[in-house]
């Protein structure tokens, strides 16, 4: 079975059980909350439904078994046991053994027979997410009785491909206004708000502040159409809220801009392997170029279309430059082509013997059409060349056009790049 929740994990969720957690007021202030983990169960009625304790050990040789002496020492006398005494206990293992012991323990906790809907149990249940996020699980609601979640977990596989972490946690600060969100003052009201965004009442399911529980649903949330929706909603509102007004001349509004006008895009599949590449791209210049790109096509085409031949010229002159090979050349097909030779991917590198070898070629050489295709359109239609009053520029479309034939390409090469790369460190 699988240890992947850390020491460090268990040991803030042991904290959690036993001390409880310190919530953020609305207006400011610390409020302390406690969630008796037992809920509307004895220690003993609770884990009888997970383990035989009339078939286990008692500890107190007075004793017959583990349920008399778990009953004796928590009922009967219920000072007898340290706090969190079941965390270590050996016949348990809950605190010290392996994954699917610890979770079956937490999920019991919050099974609609044993928790206490009267307390706070939802915030207990969003902050040991946020732990076990960090170690690969998430408590999730499997089931129902009498309309009532009944909870298992898994592991979690987030793919989220149109944003990165860091813009998630760019976006979680431009909207936090001091534990709040924007200038929503109730938890009523931003749960309305989005309730009607994403169909997720945030606060209510997260059980924090709203600063914290919008934090909570960027990083725990695994429907990434959701988090964007929410975010451009945000996005709206932050425009004309007065926060937003306060404290736009802190924040680099330009940056916001590109990143919202390239996850708006309607062009799903060009923007997932666009994020990818800006994702490979360990240079600030490169994916600079890339947003800009992206938040240029609807406004600017024809710089979008400038951008995107830059951004091949980009990728080829970053490879040729590894291997310590020229990388200035008069035009961009000579570019493109010495980076294909470089890494052995041009149509001639390519056995006849292979059954595919025919359409892997005219694939490859469709590459070069590209290259070409770019190459033209930057230079006719591009900013550095005058241009007579009949002059008429590309479209949105063309952009997208380019956009997508740009990022196609700089992704194969990138591949094949890393690719090479790894097969000569092996």
């Amino acid at each position: 079975m699988a240890q992947n929740i850390t020491s460090v994990t268990k040991r803030d969720i042991f904290q959690l059980l036993t001390n409880g957690w310190d919530d953020e007021e609305l207006f400011g202030g610390i409020n302390h909350k406690y969630y008796d983990l037992w809920g509307l169960m004895t220690p003993e009625e609770f884990l009888n439904r997970l383990y035989p304790l009339q078939q286990m050990p008692s500890f107190d040789s007075r004793l017959g078994n583990a349920a008399e002496d778990i009953y004796r020492h928590t009922v009967v006398n219920p000072n007898d046991y340290p706090n969190g005494w079941f965390w270590k206990d050996s016949r348990f293992n809950i605190g010290e053994g392996e994954d699917e012991i610890l979770l079956k323990f937490l999920v019991e906790i919050f099974h609609p027979e044993v928790r206490d809907d009267k307390m706070d149990w939802q915030g207990l249940l969003a902050r040991i997410n946020n732990l076990l996020n960090a170690d690969g699980y998430k408590i999730v609601p499997i089931n129902k009785i009498s309309g009532r979640d009944i909870y298992g977990w898994k592991p979690t596989q987030r793919k989220i491909s149109l944003i990165t972490d860091e813009e998630l946690d760019y976006f979680s600060s431009l909207f936090n206004n001091g534990g709040l969100v924007l200038d929503f003052n109730s938890h009523r009201l931003f749960n309305d708000f989005t309730e009607r965004a994403i169909g997720i009442r945030v606060t209510e399911t997260y059980g924090m502040s709203m600063g914290k529980s919008l934090t909570a649903f960027f990083k725990e949330e695994d429907d990434e159409k959701k988090i964007i929706k929410l975010i451009l909603e945000l996005w709206n509102r932050y425009k004309v809220s007065s926060s937003g007004n306060n404290i736009a001349d802190i924040v680099d509004l330009d940056k916001s801009q590109k990143i919202i006008d390239r996850i708006s895009n309607n062009n799903i599949a060009v923007v997932k392997q666009v994020v990818e590449i800006k994702a490979k791209f360990d240079n600030i210049y490169i994916q600079n170029q890339i947003d800009e790109m992206l938040a240029s096509q609807e406004e600017d085409p024809t710089n979008a279309i400038g951008l995107a031949k830059e951004l091949i010229e980009s990728c080829c002159k970053t490879i040729l430059e590894y291997y310590n090979l020229p990388k200035d050349f008069d035009n961009l097909t000579k570019l493109v082509k010495a980076t294909a030779k470089t890494l052995k991917i041009t149509p001639e590198d390519i056995p006849d013997s292979i059954p595919e070898a025919q359409s892997m070629k005219a694939i490859l050489k469709a590459f070069a059409t590209i290259t070409d295709g770019l190459a033209n359109l930057r230079n006719t239609y591009g900013r550095g060349h005058g241009k007579d009053n009949n002059y008429k520029g590309l479209g949105v479309r063309h952009a997208k056009l380019a956009i997508g034939a740009s990022s196609t390409l700089v992704h194969f090469l990138w591949d094949s790049f890393s690719r090479k790369n790894n097969n000569s460190q092996q």
